[in-house]
Order: C-alpha cells, then structure tokens, then sequence
C-alpha cells in the first residue's frame, strides 16, 4: 500500500496486464490487442507490463487490467489474491451456435443438451483433469462458470468493451450493469496500407485457421466465382483436422 501511495504521489501509473498462459504460444486477436494496447499507453507515459504466468508481486501496481472474460477461471484466482482495482476488456465471444451445429465432439453432443455456461464449465473441467493445464482457484469449480463471470464483472471498475453491441450482449447474458468506455480494435498502419491499383478479383482472410473463423464456407462460397482467396494465419493447435 505504501509503494502505491508513493507512486500515486509521484503521478506513476503502473499497470498489470494479465492475460491467458498461452498468449504468445498461442496467438490470437487478443495477442495483438493486448501488446499493442501496451505499446501506447506507454507512449503516453504510463508503466505496462504483461503477465502471462507465475508469481505476481501485487504491490507493485497501481490497476490491474484483464481480458478475455470468456475464460473466468484464469482471472479469478487474482481476486482472492489482491485488492487492487482493475478493468476488464471482456472480449466476449460467443461460441455456442459453432458448438451446438458444427461440432461432432463431445463438446458437440453437449452443446445440444446443456446451457452455454454449463458447457464452458465442462470444457475447463477437460482441459483440468484431460490435459493437466493449471487453473488460478480450486475455488471456480465450487462457483461454476456464469457465478464466476458474474462476480468477475461486479467487482470491475469498469469495462473495455470493442463495441456497444459486445456490451449490450454481455449485460443481456450477466444482467451486470457496469460503467463502460468502447475502444474499438484498431488497424496498423505499418501492415495494412493501401498502394497502387486494387486487386477486385482477391478475397483476403486473416485469422487463426478454426471451425469457428469459418474458413471452409469461405471457399466453398467462392468457388466457381472467378475469386481468388488468400489465407493468412496458422492452424489452431487442437483442430489440425479443419486445417
């Protein structure tokens, strides 16, 4: 507490970004939200370091700042931790449709049966007992999946939404009415620029290559348009069958 009085007092703002174990082994759109988001803010003069795994010495900081609200378990177990306010960029996705009509799993089968909530509760029960991946609190088995991100978004100082309607959706699936600031996703000028003459007959699809990005129907609604299509991204690690 009193390393922060001091900070505060010297107008440091130190910020702790903590993000999924798998971020950079395993990158995805939030990888390049989450380090380019670091890279500005420390251009405006504020202290950002990102934290993927291990110990954290709390003390250090002055806000907490997580992501991916989708997978509570890994944010969870830092608020039994610390008493240090934090944002959230919720980055809520719903995969419940791709779940529930495209795949032929055991997730699959599930998503038939049971709530979006229960199914994303049995997928971090999986990844525990099948592959052996750590999780932050013992504590998000006893609360479930919806109790966890509940109490996730109640204790926010406020929320980082990309757009009102990723708002309007999480507060429709929670019912917690939060203070929210969009920031929408921003384009990189030094990888995207627009030179010389378009090619009109070029289909550009960047993402990781997964059931859920849809890559397949991309071709498949091309064909025989006189389209060309242009994949940009790795195979996901647990679906090298789609790729």
């Amino acid at each position: 507490a009193s390393y922060r009085s001091q900070m505060m007092k010297k107008n440091v703002i130190k910020v702790l970004m903590i993000t999924r174990p798998n971020l950079f082994s395993v990158p995805g759109g939030d990888t390049v939200q989450i380090v380019k988001t670091a890279e500005y803010l420390k251009l405006l003069g504020i202290e950002v370091d990102i934290h993927t795994k291990g110990d954290i010495d709390y003390k250090k900081y002055t806000l907490l700042h997580f992501f991916n609200v989708i997978d509570p378990e890994d944010i969870l177990g830092h608020l039994y931790k610390t008493d240090l306010p934090y944002i959230l960029s919720p980055i809520y996705v719903d995969y419940r449709e791709y779940d529930k009509y495209h795949r032929n799993d055991l997730i699959g089968k599930l998503s038939k049966v049971f709530s979006r909530d229960a199914v994303e509760y049995f997928k971090t029960l999986a990844k525990f007992i099948l592959k052996g991946e750590k999780v932050s609190t013992m504590r998000f088995f006893l609360k479930g999946h919806k109790a966890s991100v509940v109490h996730i978004l109640k204790r926010a100082e406020m929320l980082l939404p990309n757009s009102n309607s990723e708002y309007k959706r999480l507060y429709k699936d929670y019912g917690v009415s939060k203070t929210y600031t969009v920031v929408p996703n921003a384009i990189d000028e030094t990888l995207f620029q627009q030179k010389g003459e378009h090619e009109r007959d070029l289909v550009i699809c960047v993402g990781r290559i997964e059931g859920n990005k849809n890559q397949l129907n991309v071709i498949r609604a091309l064909k025989d348009t006189g389209y060309k299509v242009l994949f940009i991204g790795s195979a996901a690690p647990n679906q090298k069958g789609y790729y």
